[in-house]
């Protein structure tokens, strides 16, 4: 009996802290978009630990979010595919293949060009093995959380290559592929 009081008072405490949260994000003002979507996440996550119902507009602000570019959409994209799970009870996709990454990503002398003929990565989505296959030499291949965060980097220095994920957790990724023209941004997507 100790044990139900102890987790009670947890779920307490732990809603209290919701509610404050809440709070105060109601009172801040965003400086840029990064800032107002994740701010916005964090409303919608908040409420949602709350039990609160999502209202129409609330959906919308998910759906919004869920159609940003990463580099748009930042942390905020990460509490949002849970919460897109969530309303739509559906799994959380995306598209980011016009999406340019702003820095660290790139580099002054090498610029983004959209994915060529010539270069194939496959499959997609994977589970375990990606394979990338080139008619160019693929000098360095990186791969990214949505975060932005480094996970592989490699110099195959060879035209087809084969990425092993099967450690990596379901969701998006960025895959970096440079060729002699440039960076090439793939998404890929890791299923279970």
């Amino acid at each position: 009996m100790k044990f139900l009081r102890t987790l009670t008072t947890e779920e307490s405490d732990f809603l209290d802290v919701c509610d404050d949260a809440l709070d105060v994000l109601g009172g801040l003002t965003t400086g840029n978009d990064l800032e107002k979507a994740l701010k916005e996440a964090l409303r919608l996550k908040a409420e949602s630990l709350l039990g609160n119902t999502f209202s129409g507009g609330d959906e919308t602000s998910i759906s919004d979010m869920h159609d940003l570019c990463p580099w748009q959409g930042g942390y905020a994209l990460g509490l949002d595919y849970g919460l897109f799970a969530e309303s739509t009870d559906s799994l959380p996709g995306h598209n980011i293949y016009e999406c340019v990454a702003p820095d660290p990503l790139i580099r002054p002398a090498y610029h983004y060009t959209p994915i060529q003929e010539d270069l194939t990565v496959y499959p997609n989505p994977a589970s375990d093995n990606i394979t990338i296959d080139s008619k160019a030499t693929l000098m360095e291949v990186s791969f990214y959380d949505i975060t932005c965060k480094l996970l592989k980097r490699y110099y195959p220095n060879t035209n087809s290559f084969q990425l092993n994920v099967d450690d990596l957790s379901p969701g998006v990724y960025l895959l970096n592929v440079n060729l002699s023209d440039g960076i090439h941004p793939v998404k890929i997507v890791i299923n279970p």
